[in-house]
């Protein structure tokens, strides 16, 4: 085999050890931090717990890349401006369009008094929108270290960047699925459907996520578009909506409407703009 050919296994099998590194450590680190939640039965009432499971992968990625690299290149540090500021528009336009046409439609009521915050409507909304996603940032930085940070970007070293995105998925949602099942972490539909709503929900984002990470090289879009998100939906546009009969199942993050949001728009980027593999830089 030549140099170049040995360089390329190299890569690829790197690549493998970070990946199996990373499930092990992430793996640990749930199972240390999903039982105190589940026993809580509430997120609001296991809160270190919830800000600790969300850290699980970062720290997860970080551990694995020292263990294999001995350094933590290759997570995508570099802040990708203009593509963070992308992310950080994409929710809020989305739950626009989605809750907006709900309320509109009368499916839903809207009453943004219910928005957290002791100042005017319009001021909490501002302050939420600005200093409410970096706080919200600092816990979704913690998931996608792990998810976008490693997982990804080396999964796409091995396959194709939609089979790597598919894979990402997958793992993403069934992270997800101990606290739906067990805890308040759902919405007024039925759980099943809530469930099911969700896991598509999570694979359109997924290959959002994916096209922000690869298209900008950077994981800090992909962090930014999931601390927007759930500040947007579950802070401000959930708590302006009064449910009507069909309302939970259109909207929050167990609905059909941003998982048809989500996932026309990640459709028309790829088509217009497919990402391309990770390098293995």
């Amino acid at each position: 085999m030549n140099a170049s050919g040995e360089v390329i296994v190299d890569a690829r099998s790197r690549s493998r050890r970070l990946i199996g590194w990373f499930a092990l450590f992430c793996g640990l680190f749930c199972l240390v931090c999903y039982p105190p939640i589940l026993g809580a039965g509430s997120l609001s009432d296991a809160q270190w717990w919830v800000f600790a499971i969300m850290w699980s992968p970062g720290i997860a990625a970080l551990l694995a890349r020292l263990v294999v690299q001995r350094n933590l290149h290759g997570m995508g540090w570099r802040p990708a401006w203009r593509m963070v500021t992308l992310a950080w528009a994409i929710p809020l336009a989305l739950c626009l369009l989605v809750y907006g046409s709900v309320w509109l439609s009368g499916l839903g009521g809207f009453d943004p008094s219910n928005i957290p915050g002791d100042v005017p409507v319009a001021g909490r909304i501002a302050l939420l929108a600005t200093l409410g996603v970096l706080w919200s940032l600092t816990r979704a930085a913690g998931e996608e270290l792990g998810w976008r940070g490693l997982l990804l970007p080396e999964l796409s070293k091995l396959m194709t960047p939609a089979r790597a995105a598919v894979i990402s998925a997958i793992v993403w949602a069934l992270y997800h699925y101990p606290a739906i099942l067990l805890t308040d972490y759902n919405s007024e539909a039925p759980r099943a459907y809530a469930l099911l709503m969700f896991t598509l929900d999570v694979f359109a984002v997924s290959f959002l996520m994916a096209w922000l990470r690869l298209r900008s090289g950077s994981f800090w879009p992909a962090a930014m578009l999931h601390a927007s998100h759930n500040l947007f939906v579950q802070v401000i546009f959930d708590q302006s909506t009064v449910n009507g009969p069909l309302t939970p199942y259109i909207t929050t993050e167990f609905g059909a409407g941003l998982t048809a949001a989500y996932g026309l728009l990640a459709f028309w980027l790829w088509r217009r703009w497919p990402p391309k593999p990770a390098s293995s830089s």
